[in-house]
Parts: C-alpha cells; structure tokens; sequence
C-alpha cells in the first residue's frame, strides 16, 4: 500500500489539454449547453436573460467557472439603466460586486480573458458600442468558496466608441493573449491589439491596414489556428488579414467585398470558420437573411465569387442569425422570433414556438457546399429560449506557436491549488530524500524531469510509477525544486521544497 502524504505540499499542474476551455454555453433566455469534443452533453437553466452579448469560461474537464451576460434590458431605455452588465457564478448566483458592468445589448460586446499565470482569476472586457469606452473588470473566483468576487470593477481601457466585435488570440507563447478591437469613427482603418500578460495589460499597437470603413457592426473574428482574422461589416466589408500570434502585427489584408458597397444581401452580420479553416460562413441581410459559405481553399482572384448560398430566411417574424464554431466542431446558428405584436426582446411569458426555442446546426462545416448539411431549428433548447446573440468565447484550448519566434517561454509554471489523486511529494519539505508517489491511478510508466528555481535542468529518469520513486537529494543546495512529470495522459509540475 502506498505511502500516505505527511505534510502539506503545493504544487503546480498543467494539464495536457489547456487549463480554460469554450465547453459551456450561457445565451439567450435562460439557455444553458454543456458540450463534449464530440457533441451536446446536456442542457441545463441559467440566469442569463440576453437578447446578445455574453461569455462564458469552464475549466478542463467541462465545469462551468462563470459567464457574463449583457443587460437585461431594451436598447430602448436610458444610459443609467443600460450600465448594468451581470456577472453569474457556477450556482447561477451573481458574482459578488458583478453587477453593474458597462455594456449595452448589442452581439459581441463581452469576452472573458484569463490572467496569465493568476489561478482562476480572469478579465471581463466590456463595451457598449453607441455609449461606452473600452472598459474591464477583474474577477478573482477563488474568492468565496469559488463563488468569485470583482476585485475592480468598470476600469477605463482606451475611449471612443469601441465596435461590436471584441475579440481574443492566445499569443504565440501559448500563455498571454492578445485583445483585438476596432473603433467607430468616421473612415477609419485602424486595427487595435492589446498584449494580455502576468504584468497586466499593455497600451494597444495601433495599426492602419486596409480600405477606411465606417460601421458599427465590426466583427473581427479569428481562424481556429489564430493565424488570421476574417473582418466583416453590415456596411459590406468581407475581409481577410494574417495575423502573427507573436508580434500582434496584422498582414496580407485580402479584401473579398468592398464595405463601400452597401447591398442589403450583403450587409454582413455574423461569421464563423468551420473547424480546418478552409470554409468560412457569414450571415447577412436586412429584412431577408441570408447564409453564404465561403471557399477559402480556392486559388481565384476573388474568394466572394465562391460564395454558395446555404439557406435564406425571407420572413421578419424569424429572423437574425448568429453563427458560432462550437467544441464538437459543428457550427450552431441562433434567431429570434417576432410576433408583430410585441417587441423582438424581451419575449412575453407566453410566446414559446419552434424559433425561439431551437438551434440550427451545420453538421459537417468542412463540407463544400450543401454537404455542410444545416439542419436550422434542430436543437432543442430544452424549453429555454434563444434570441441572437450566442457566446463571444475565444479559443481557451489554442496552444503555443511551436517552432515560431516567441516559442522561448522559459519562466517558472503557475502555482495551481493541489487537485486529488495525481502525483504528490510524500516527504516535503524534504532533506537528504524525497518520494514521488502516484496517486493518479491511471499510468504506469513517467518521465520525470528535475528543475531547479533558476530554471536550470539537473536531470531526468524513468519511473514505474506502480512503486514509490526515491530519489537522492543529499548533494541538491537548499531551496525550491521543479520535478516535471509526463505520462500519456498526465503533465504535471509539483514543487518541492529542500530544507537547509
């Protein structure tokens, strides 16, 4: 039997996969989805009540941390009533000091960016489009139990109106992130990238790239590789730029419709890639939807010309779309319903049908053309009730750029709270010895690495981690040590401490 643990340990975990992942929805009217990598896991109620803007953020195995939900309110109403973004906890419980956040009603006006090398604490970047700056809250969900607390709330970022369509790229080094925005100014070219890292959050690179546009639906959505950006307009742009994930530099702007060219088909409104990046699809239109599927792969002057028109909605009573790449790697679309009697938002009590309370979905976004086979209105919500808007979630699970300029990331892991039942030092601190032991119950065989705190490799072996590992330690100087464990199915650092 192994040996128990006998002393308190801290220790450090990096999971194979990324510690943040986009496998919770929060949308809509109450709308609640838990997603696998391989579909739709469950449906379940939540407290958001948004006819657009929210975020979400889960952590590795799927948990839901929080989401962040646009004001529950009409565009309608005053700016003091509009002021009033939410914030809900895992209990569906408003975060402690969550309330109030600047933001309006508008699509893409939130997103939730972890704190580098901060345990589950995160930014929650926020804009009302028509009536806020670029504003930001920091949330701290190790704070009450796990129930979260704003530790600052509203802080001022950069002034003017910032356009619907925030957005994130992980940086190249796999660790900080880049926040991309535009502005809504009169003939404007200006791309916007603010570096995200454990020192906080630096002044944006401002860069001029591109035709000046002027709109406020400004949507910069990034690749699943986020090596570039696809910016479309309701003014008409459809444009594609790479971006280099270690400079914050955008390039080869290739511009597939001009966003001077106003046509109601083609006044664009939302945009996802499908999964391998070869496909884009874009929903646009005014009192007619429509949704295009765009060829990325083909080698013609003009990518716009490859457009194939996937489905129309030619109705006012169901109309708008959003359009979101989900973790299963299909494409879910979302709409509201108008009666011609009440408001689009918010929906009586009593108006429940087959629009509101349904997704569409594209099985197979990598398909050309038709075979992409959209279903709209085959999910059930599960009774709850969908408008436009669906999560502004970046891809939590990007890794680093491998190979890349800024793949050098040399500085010490995160210290993570211990979970249960993984690797542990049994003796620690320790003195002339120490024992690794596994409590993970899912490996047989390590590779144990030992780093000490400058960062410097001392050496490495093999582990059957069936037995306990001894390990001599009666040269080692005092101080803190790294010993970096890899299975198939487990990466983890544990720190450990060597008493003088």
């Amino acid at each position: 039997m192994k040996a128990k643990i006998l002393f308190v340990f801290i220790f450090i975990t990096l999971n194979l996969k990324a510690q943040y992942t986009n496998l919770n929805w929060a949308f809509g009217d109450s709308c609640g989805i838990k997603f696998s990598t391989t579909g739709i896991d469950s449906m379940y109620r939540t407290s958001v009540k948004a006819r657009g803007s929210c975020a979400t953020v889960s952590d590795s195995l799927g948990n839901l941390i929080f989401y962040a939900s646009a004001p529950h309110y009409q565009l309608t109403i005053n700016a003091s009533q509009l002021a009033k973004g939410v914030l809900f906890n895992s209990s569906h419980q408003v975060v402690s000091n969550g309330d109030s956040l600047k933001s309006r009603s508008w699509y893409r006006e939130l997103i939730i960016i972890p704190r580098p090398d901060h345990y589950k604490q995160f930014y929650v970047f926020q804009t009302g489009v028509t009536m806020f700056d670029l504003n930001y809250t920091k949330v701290d969900m190790n704070q009450n139990n796990g129930l979260g607390y704003c530790t600052q709330k509203n802080v001022l970022l950069d002034t003017g109106y910032i356009t619907d369509g925030l957005a994130a790229i992980k940086h190249g080094n796999g660790r900080d992130w880049w926040l991309l925005y535009r502005k809504w100014t009169t003939g404007n070219n200006l791309y916007y990238a603010t570096l995200i890292t454990p020192s906080g959050i630096s002044p944006p690179i401002i860069q001029a790239i591109g035709n000046p546009i002027y709109a406020g639906f400004n949507r910069i959505i990034p690749s699943p590789d986020g090596n570039s950006i696809m910016c479309i307009t309701n003014s008409g742009l459809l444009t594609q730029l790479d971006f280099d994930r270690c400079t914050g530099i955008f390039s080869n702007e290739r511009e597939y419709h001009s966003g001077q060219i106003v046509i109601p088909e083609f006044e664009f409104w939302d945009g996802a890639f499908s999964p391998d990046g070869s496909k884009f699809y874009s929903t646009a239109g005014d009192t007619t939807f429509y949704m295009y599927q765009f060829d990325l792969n083909q080698t013609v002057t003009n990518v716009f010309n490859t457009r194939i028109l996937i489905d129309s909605i030619d109705t006012i009573n169901y109309a708008g779309t959003a359009i979101r790449l989900a973790p299963d790697n299909r494409i879910y679309t979302s709409t509201w319903y108008y009666d011609n009697l009440h408001p689009p938002y918010p929906y009586p009590d009593t108006l429940y049908n087959a629009v509101n309370t349904h997704l569409g979905v594209i099985n197979y976004p990598d398909s050309l053309g038709l075979t992409c086979n959209y279903n709209p209105l085959s999910v059930y919500l599960g009774g709850a009730r969908t408008y436009i808007g669906l999560p502004n979630n970046p891809d939590y699970t990007l890794g680093k750029l491998v190979n890349s300029i800024c793949d050098t990331l040399t500085s010490l892991p995160q210290i993570h709270p211990p979970p249960e039942k993984l690797f542990v030092i049994c003796n620690n601190p320790f003195t002339n010895s120490l024992e690794l032991i596994d409590y993970s119950e899912v490996s047989k065989t390590a590779h144990v690495k030992i780093i000490n705190c400058l960062g410097e490799f001392l050496s490495e072996m093999k582990w059957n981690t069936t037995e306990v590992l001894k390990i001599n330690s009666t040269s080692w100087k005092g101080g803190m040590y790294y010993f970096d464990i890899t299975t198939q199915n487990i990466h983890q650092v544990i720190k450990g401490i060597k008493a003088e």
